[in-house]
């Protein structure tokens, strides 16, 4: 029984990555964060959002929705910000130091649902958007449109064990298997990378 939760556990985390990053040498499964043909901008965050002051951050705040609807010729809007883990993990430090009423994650939040319309809108942490993580050399962040039409990642078979037998009558053995896809971005447009 150990043994199959350890291997169910090693399906678990080999998605979460593939989901991120793809099958590393397989340029035909790809992941959230490595698409090809996807825009990267490397003007509008330069460097941990955490670390912005007040004015950089009031400039990022009224540049990176028009920056992505410019770049989707302004056909959606986005409804999830992927932020490498260790930038999400500044964000509860106050927005200004004059005011220090909201977290710099609060005013993000609430200026992504107010301009998207979209109270659901989600900022999520993802290590592999951290460089020592993902392989790409930057920090890399993704605004993206998380709809079926736009992106999609299929997991058609989930990890299933068989039942377990014994060849020898003595020790059990079973086989595990599932199926997967990678994230396939149908519109690319609807993607944006930030990294520095």
């Amino acid at each position: 029984v150990s043994q199959s939760r350890y291997t169910e556990k090693n399906w678990d985390l080999g998605i979460q990555k593939l989901a991120f990053l793809g099958i590393d040498g397989d340029s035909s499964v790809k992941g959230l964060l490595n698409q090809a043909g996807v825009t990267i901008n490397t003007s509008v965050i330069t460097k941990k959002i955490s670390s912005m002051t007040g004015a950089e951050l009031k400039t990022f705040c009224a540049t990176v929705l028009d920056t992505y609807r410019t770049n989707c010729a302004r056909t959606a809007m986005p409804t999830h910000f992927i932020i490498p883990e260790s930038d999400y993990l500044g964000l509860a430090a106050p927005s200004s130091a004059d005011f220090p009423l909201k977290s710099v994650l609060a005013v993000l939040e609430e200026t992504f649902q107010v301009m998207t319309k979209n109270p659901s809108f989600k900022i999520l942490p993802c290590a592999y958007g951290d460089s020592a993580y993902n392989g790409l050399g930057k920090q890399r962040y993704a605004l993206y449109n998380y709809e079926e039409e736009s992106l999609r990642m299929d997991i058609p078979v989930d990890y299933t064990s068989t039942l377990a037998n014994s060849i020898d009558n003595f020790s059990f053995q079973n086989v595990g298997y599932g199926q997967f896809t990678g994230v396939v971005a149908y519109r690319p447009l609807e993607l944006l990378y930030f990294e520095y």
